[in-house]
């Protein structure tokens, strides 16, 4: 039999994990200490050190599936992954056990296979784990050349207010700030029906502010701030009063400090053009 194969029909087991992180259901995972310990110097130290660990081993912090996929890695020294999302988890182990070069089978995987509907995955990841600088050129590439496909995507919808605040941030958006600020509210609304007893309303302005300071209200004409954003009520009625005149006549009334100053459009339209109207955007009709 082959190391894997005494792995899989837990032969001979003499350790026991319980691996459970308390959003995924726990797996108990067996395996075998003198073949942990050959080949990773982490389990070495573990169960044949100074203070050798006895009994089912427990471990909180990291994914079961991604543990499991670790370990098999020890037995065979060769990873296989069914998506972006089991390499993540895997490389929180291989990082956690200090086994580097698994590391660098999952970053290889991850950068082959990132794309529009798993980036936020990987940013969700960026948000809890951090230490993902290598993956920030792709992701900035990503999330600029496919905006659309990205805020569409189920993985933005399941994604933390951190990542979409990471989305905002990036430079280069093609999307237009109307389409931005509605799949900003897509999100918050979905967040909003996780919490059915709070008040409709508020709750999802409060859900919203973080995003105020990066959203560019003041890019929209009137007419799209009054039938997209104020009939969403993303913000409260004074912040809304303010944001409107202030599109009208830029710089009449003071603005509340959460709410974006930038006229700059994210896609290189400028509704602030001179002459045009504030209303609609139109440019008046030329005479000769």
């Amino acid at each position: 039999r082959d190391d894997l194969t005494l792995f899989l029909e837990e032969r001979l087991t003499d350790v026991e994990f319980l691996v459970e992180d308390g959003t995924h259901p726990p797996k108990v995972v067996k395996a075998h200490k003198m073949m942990l310990a050959i080949r990773n110097e982490v389990f070495e130290s573990m169960f044949y050190g100074n203070l050798p660990e006895k009994g089912q081993v427990r471990i909180t912090d990291l994914h079961p599936d991604g543990f499991l996929t670790f370990i098999k890695y020890l037995y065979t020294r060769k990873a296989t992954f069914v998506d972006v999302q089991q390499a993540l988890h895997t490389r929180t182990a291989a990082q956690k056990y200090m086994e580097s070069m698994l590391v660098e089978v999952c970053d290889r995987f991850i950068l082959k296979e990132i794309k529009s509907t798993n980036v936020c995955i990987v940013l969700d990841y960026g948000v809890k784990y951090g230490k993902i600088a290598n993956f920030d050129g792709i992701i900035d590439k990503i999330v600029a050349e496919k905006s659309h496909e990205v805020l569409t995507s189920e993985a933005f919808i399941a994604a933390s207010s951190e990542s979409v605040v990471r989305i905002l941030k990036t430079p280069g958006l093609t999307i237009s700030e109307c389409e931005m600020i509605k799949h900003v509210y897509n999100w918050a609304f979905a967040r909003r029906k996780q919490e059915p007893d709070k008040p409709t309303i508020p709750t999802l302005q409060q859900i919203m502010r973080p995003f105020l300071p990066e959203l560019r209200f003041l890019t929209l004409t009137a007419k799209q701030f009054v039938e997209n954003p104020t009939l969403w009520q993303v913000l409260t009625p004074s912040q809304a009063m303010a944001v409107l005149i202030n599109i009208l006549k830029p710089g009449s009334v003071l603005l509340p400090q959460v709410i974006c100053r930038s006229t700059k459009s994210r896609t290189g339209e400028d509704y602030g053009m001179k002459n045009a109207c504030p209303w609609c955007g139109r440019q008046p009709v030329q005479y000769w």
